[in-house]
């Protein structure tokens, strides 16, 4: 998919994203979640295409934040910027859709290699 289709589904994707950088995410997104969740990725259904775009989304807000105000510097964490990180509810929307298509027993959470870190598994908190 390309950055123009990104940006007509509602995503907040910049069309200065290279297509290298958008086929990468949507690879890693089949390859840690689809798969392990559904067997196999078939991009003529909807459903699983409507995950690979919100899981890709998320990968890509991870990887790379922007700032745009003066000079397009790009910033050393996306905690830098307000809009850079991806949201709860973008979190929550991946995790729908992943229980939407997925057809394999277990959770999600489980079956899954959580790139994104939709779950928080890879998230440590210490007191």
């Amino acid at each position: 998919m390309t950055a123009q289709e990104y940006q007509s589904a509602g995503y907040r994707v910049s069309l200065q994203v290279t297509q290298a950088e958008i086929d990468r995410a949507e690879a890693d997104a089949v390859a840690a979640y689809i798969v392990p969740l559904c067997g196999t990725y078939d991009a003529t259904d909807a459903d699983q295409k409507a995950a690979v775009m919100q899981l890709a989304f998320i990968i890509l807000s991870r990887r790379h934040a922007v700032a745009t105000r003066s000079g397009g510097k790009t910033k050393l964490t996306p905690s830098q910027s307000e809009n850079a990180d991806p949201t709860q509810a973008d979190l929550e929307q991946a995790d729908r859709l992943l229980r939407k298509v997925q057809t394999v027993d277990g959770l999600p959470s489980a079956l899954a290699d959580d790139v994104a870190r939709v779950y928080f598994r890879n998230v440590f908190v210490s007191l």
